[in-house]
């Protein structure tokens, strides 16, 4: 089969994980358009088998690069490094246009000789927690960045924030730079419906209880956490998910001992949901950096498709929340006292979080992945 888009893409596919719904559907929207897509990734264990039939479902090829290499920095690299040049053969071979999803593996695609690629950038990571430990690395991950903007024919960000950013700091023509934000699963608009139905059992109190979702990585500010436990008890919060840095928050519980933290680890998404209907407040708490800024939380969008009533912190979506009405938005990530406040009013007022939750969901509506991917088609068709 002759191939019409290639996505390289390094990360991994995950029920739970942003970047890989994002780029799962962006495939998918191409493939139902009539384009002929290929997904280029490192094979890793997971959820591969369940990704696999979903995008043959939609026509979606997808090509292993690799192994998951999951060895830190050095990881990242033989992982870049593979799937760039498979990715590079296939569009070679098939004339096809590549687009690159992360800025990062961009710049690592210009190191191999590629130009003029569809850069899809979910985030900028160079002053971000993950490499803040190693300064010469973190100049060189900004040096690759930098390097992927000036290489690509087209960019697509996710926020206006970033847009700015790329446009004002590093000087990218604006007409280069489209802003696709990350969206919300059209099955969970449709389950909300029936979330006042669902009961979770177990000790949950839908009036008292606080709910994370997501993957523990280094973006979330767990000392936050800590400290929303500390001034809500007994209320329970419950940290549904795992992720590289789950060992370390559970034993911050630990230390704490703070009894009304539950880490429930990964759920099926039916029990999750479950557990979502018996929860007042979802939180989203952020660390705070220039990558939070940037960045748009799909773990937003989650809440907001199930009706819940969200406490967040600013970044790249902020404005959108705030407009629509829709969330209870910190002005900074810094500022506990508000984050805390902002949880405290919700569980005193349900009314309150109710509006916020009906806000949020009529915002989700507007904003499903079928919606804001279509973007991704004017712009193969030339339009944008």
């Amino acid at each position: 089969m002759d191939f019409d888009i290639v996505i390289a893409h390094g990360g991994m596919f995950r029920t739970d994980c942003g970047g890989g719904l994002r780029v799962f559907n962006i495939a998918k929207t191409l493939s139902l358009a009539g384009f002929n897509v290929a997904v280029v990734t490192p094979r890793y264990c997971g959820c591969e088998k369940f990704f696999n039939n979903v995008f043959r479902r939609y026509g979606v090829h997808i090509i292993p690069s690799t192994r998951y290499f999951n060895k830190g920095l050095y990881g990242q690299v033989l992982r870049a490094k593979f799937t760039i040049l498979k990715a590079k053969d296939i569009v070679e071979k098939y004339g096809a246009k590549l687009q690159v999803e992360h800025s990062t593996l961009g710049g690592f695609s210009t190191l191999f000789g590629c130009r003029n690629f569809i850069l899809d950038i979910h985030d900028l990571e160079f002053d971000g927690p993950l490499y803040s430990r190693y300064p010469l690395f973190s100049k060189f991950i900004g040096w690759l960045e930098n390097r992927a903007v000036n290489y690509a024919e087209k960019i697509v960000v996710v926020s206006s924030n970033m847009k700015k950013y790329l446009e004002f700091e590093w000087g990218i023509p604006e007409d280069n730079i489209s802003v696709v934000p990350n969206g919300c699963s059209s099955t969970l608009l449709t389950l909300s419906e029936d979330l006042a139905n669902l009961k979770s059992g177990g000790d949950i109190d839908p009036a008292v209880s606080v709910s994370f979702v997501g993957v523990f990585t280094h973006n979330v500010d767990y000392n936050k956490v800590i400290a929303l436990a500390k001034a809500i008890k007994p209320i329970k919060i419950f940290m549904i998910g795992d992720g590289p840095k789950y060992s370390y928050f559970i034993n911050l519980v630990r230390r704490y001992r703070l009894n009304n933290i539950v880490c429930t680890g990964k759920l099926t998404e039916e029990i999750l949901i479950k557990f979502l209907a018996n929860t007042s407040v979802c939180i989203n708490p952020r660390v705070n950096d220039f990558h939070t800024f940037v960045s748009f939380g799909v773990k937003n969008l989650y809440y907001a498709a199930l009706k819940r009533a969200i406490v967040m912190d600013a970044d790249g979506s902020a404005d959108i929340f705030k407009c629509a009405k829709a969330a209870k938005v910190t002005n900074s990530p810094q500022n506990v006292s508000e984050f805390i406040k902002y949880v405290i009013e919700l569980l005193d007022s349900r009314d309150s979080g109710k509006a916020l939750g009906y806000n949020a969901y009529n915002l989700a509506k507007k904003m499903t992945w079928e919606k804001v991917c279509r973007k991704f088609i004017s712009l193969y068709d030339g339009e944008i």
